[in-house]
């Protein structure tokens, strides 16, 4: 069960946005979200401190958090009036590491991060959090990238994050970890999913087809309203990310990754951090080690 999850919100509006998926989360059984902060800062003592390997709890009567706990807290009630309990952290430290740190620490079931804004990012850029959050977590990772208005003169709220999505197999065990957990979703919001299948040659089609169709059964057994299958000849980052630029009905990519550990198969690794840097659409990670009964 998908109970618990941690948002990393850097404060700005793209992540008030991504708090517009407060009653997405709710529909595949979202209990609680720890809504968390970090601020950049190895030295939180100041530049003549020791230097700092874990994440720090920044103190509530801190000036700074003084000023930073109003806006999480009108991010909370966005959270809460979804019917999710909601608890606030702020902490010193590195943002993947302080990210990690905590999902570790309340044993959430996922990570939530936004691939837009300038809070934590000011000195790491959105692409080098998001790599070494995906390799330093043993935790599924939601990617999930701020939409401007066409006039570019706001950030567009999220909405059905889990009416249709694409899964991305390659058949490894990595793979099949990302398809358990997929598998809780649908039997909770009953949604659309497509299945991609990136092959070398036409001819590994055919080969592919009684795992396709297995994985097609199970879906459809968790209650998926429609399933469909294809295979797709050519390079996987290329490929993959065509395909999704070409589907502007897909709400999310589900995909399994290394996690901690490094393999050479084929929708793993590379492929992962290409699409957690250029996905147009949201991007669930699912690591090999993760625990999906959180």
């Amino acid at each position: 069960m998908i109970k618990k999850i941690l948002i990393s919100s850097d404060l700005s509006d793209a992540s008030s946005a991504l708090l517009t998926c407060a009653a997405d989360w709710k529909s595949i059984g979202v209990e609680k979200a720890i809504l968390t902060h970090v601020i950049y800062s190895p030295h939180p003592g100041g530049m003549n401190a020791t230097f700092v390997k874990e994440t720090k709890t920044m103190d509530k009567d801190n000036d700074l958090a003084k000023k930073i706990m109003p806006i999480l807290e009108k991010q909370k009630a966005v959270m809460e009036e979804a019917g999710i309990k909601v608890d606030i952290e702020v902490v010193y430290g590195f943002p993947a590491r302080a990210i990690n740190d905590l999902a570790e620490k309340h044993d959430v079931s996922a990570i939530v991060t936004g691939s837009h804004g300038k809070g934590i990012l000011k000195r790491a850029t959105i692409g080098s959090v998001s790599s070494e959050l995906i390799h330093l977590t043993s935790r599924p990772v939601f990617l999930i990238r701020s939409k401007l208005g066409q006039d570019c003169g706001g950030v567009l709220p999220c909405r059905n994050l889990f009416s249709h999505v694409l899964y991305l197999t390659d058949f490894s065990e990595v793979a099949k970890k990302g398809l358990d957990y997929l598998e809780q979703i649908v039997e909770h919001s009953k949604c659309r999913v497509d299945i991609l299948h990136i092959i070398s040659s036409v001819q590994d089609a055919e080969k592919a087809l009684p795992d396709l169709e297995a994985i097609k059964a199970r879906l459809l057994a968790a209650g998926a309203i429609a399933v469909e299958l294809e295979c797709k000849e050519g390079k996987p980052e290329h490929t993959a990310i065509n395909h999704i630029e070409g589907r502007e009905d897909l709400t999310l990519v589900v995909m399994g990754t290394h996690g901690k550990s490094f393999t050479t198969e084929l929708l793993v690794g590379s492929l992962s951090l290409h699409l957690s840097r250029y996905s147009p659409v949201p991007v669930l990670l699912v690591p090999q080690e993760t625990d999906t009964d959180n």
